[in-house]
């Protein structure tokens, strides 16, 4: 199986209607909050949000 970005399985949810428009714009803020970037095996968040 092959891992796609999580980004483009958001988009293509949203292009197979099995996403709604509006949860997938919150999605693109936490994945944009959350921005993952793999460092020598594992995942640093870049920035975070204080709730």
């Amino acid at each position: 199986m092959i891992k796609k970005p999580l980004f483009q399985v958001i988009d293509d949810a949203v292009c197979n209607k099995i996403l709604a428009p509006t949860i997938s714009e919150n999605m693109k803020e936490i994945v944009e909050a959350f921005d993952m970037n793999q460092i020598f095996g594992r995942k640093e968040v870049k920035k975070t949000w204080i709730w």
